[in-house]
């Protein structure tokens, strides 16, 4: 995911990647998912190796930037404003949770 090949990413998670929908999303949508996997901080756990099949259990560590997300939408609606103000929110909220994280 942190090279952007969600495809990929989405083949290891065992779901379907919609490329049209990909496609279609929003560019902010886009900058903040890339964001969003590049900060990405993870720590690897239990690790199961079958003949053909490795399992590997990952716990991500850094902020949930879904929740951002949807506190930048939320402000952005209730202050009708742009997708460049969602990304400032959105920044801003992520500095300062990752801040807290580094504590």
């Amino acid at each position: 995911m942190k090279t952007d090949d969600y495809k990929k990413a989405c083949e290891y998670a065992g779901i379907n990647f919609d490329q049209t929908s990909y496609d279609k999303s929003s560019a902010l949508q886009k900058k903040t998912t890339k964001e969003s996997y590049a900060a990405m901080v993870f720590k690897v756990g239990k690790q199961k190796v079958s003949k053909k099949k490795v399992t590997v259990d990952v716990e991500i560590i850094t902020t949930d930037y879904l929740e951002i997300m949807n506190q930048a939408v939320y402000d952005t609606m209730k202050n009708k404003k742009d997708d460049a103000y969602t990304y400032r929110v959105f920044s801003s909220i992520k500095i300062e949770k990752n801040k807290l994280l580094n504590c």
